[in-house]
């Protein structure tokens, strides 16, 4: 649900106002979440995971529109990773409190209390003025007239996908994302292999992998915007060059994590480095598909990054290395995970050495 609807919501984040699709976004997800809670069956927290993930796919496509009317082009990538520093404080502090929930008011306290907080941000959002679109681009977009109809869902979906043919920098970013996706999904069994092979309790597993996820991750995600707008400046392509060092870094790292002895103190040292290579790509690669769509599609362009993200790498990378943990070893699997994401870097390379060539076709025709 999240990943098709998010396509046709992208569309709508660039028709609408943007704050106010977040706000009835976060509205929907925040209280079925804390419904999650009352569940009495499978098909019950089904159903409102379902409308959880409707209301989480209003987020990013707007967010990154927004924030690329606000921000110059230069610092893009620091404001998508400041962005999706939110992940990590996010999910880091859920599993920390959850830590603490679940042994006391169970599973239903964990989705009631954790939902319902979500709630306390509606307001501020509704508050929020929607920017004008490509306010801050070096070529101005030529604006539409007084009373001229909004483009319709197939008109944007059909710009996009003439934009992607003229631009393999942008495909092959979209691609080289939904292998890293695939990785970074497959994460999800580390709480499991920390419990099964490493002989971790859940409490000491869930509340260490919060915390170091929390710190570790939101860290990442902004160097990894800061240090991609540097490289940005001084070479074509910039950031996805530092996707590519990133990979060349982050691999051996996160394969001795899966190695190493769990009793050692440079077991913990590299988990922390490992877990920084989940958040750090993000800020390049949103700053990147930004820079290489036109103003008008630009949230349908992040909207069909995201189900690409999800159809091609979180969807299958968890199912494929459950499929494998059944059949091999948790090591295993994950290392596999591991190999995926490490494939996206030939695909990074060649966007990078196409990448000036195809934005600037892209100012040209704005």
């Amino acid at each position: 649900f999240y990943t098709l609807v998010g396509v046709l919501l992208g569309t709508l984040a660039d028709r609408w106002n943007r704050p106010r699709l977040m706000a009835a976004g976060l509205a929907l997800w925040s209280l079925l979440t804390a419904a999650t809670g009352f569940a009495r069956n499978l098909f019950q927290v089904a159903c409102c995971r379902a409308f959880v993930g409707v209301g989480e796919a209003t987020l990013t496509p707007s967010a990154l529109s927004m924030l690329g009317d606000v921000f110059k082009p230069k610092y893009r990538a620091f404001a998508a990773g400041f962005y999706y520093a939110g992940i990590p404080l996010g999910a880091g502090i859920g599993m920390i409190a959850s830590s603490y929930i679940l042994p006391a008011y169970g599973w239903r306290g964990c989705f009631l209390i954790l939902g319902l907080a979500g709630t306390v941000f509606v307001i501020p959002l509704l508050l929020l003025k929607d920017p004008k679109r490509g306010a801050m681009e070096e070529v101005q977009p030529q604006q539409e007239s007084q009373g001229e109809p909004k483009p319709s869902f197939w008109t944007l979906v059909s710009k996009l996908f003439s934009t992607m043919k003229r631009s393999p920098a942008l495909t092959l970013t979209i691609l080289a994302s939904s292998m890293q996706s695939y990785a970074m999904a497959s994460g999800v069994f580390a709480l499991a292999w920390l419990q099964v092979e490493r002989g971790f309790t859940f409490e000491r597993a869930a509340g260490l992998a919060g915390w170091i996820f929390l710190i570790a991750g939101t860290l990442s995600a902004i160097l990894g915007g800061v240090v991609g707008d540097w490289f940005n400046k001084r070479w074509n392509g910039g950031r996805l060059w530092l996707l590519v060092i990133a990979n060349f870094f982050f691999t051996p790292i996160g394969v001795a994590f899966l190695l190493v002895d769990p009793n050692t103190w440079y077991f913990y040292v590299i988990w922390f480095i490992s877990s920084m290579s989940s958040m750090f790509a993000f800020g390049g690669v949103f700053s990147t598909v930004q820079d290489l769509a036109p103003v008008k599609i630009r949230a349908t362009a992040v909207a069909f990054l995201i189900f690409a993200q999800n159809f091609l790498g979180s969807g299958p990378g968890p199912w494929v290395t459950g499929r494998l943990v059944d059949n091999w070893t948790f090591t295993g699997a994950l290392l596999t995970a591991a190999a995926v994401g490490f494939m996206s870097t030939p695909l990074y390379v060649i966007a990078a050495l196409r990448f000036k060539k195809d934005r600037d076709r892209i100012l040209a025709e704005q």
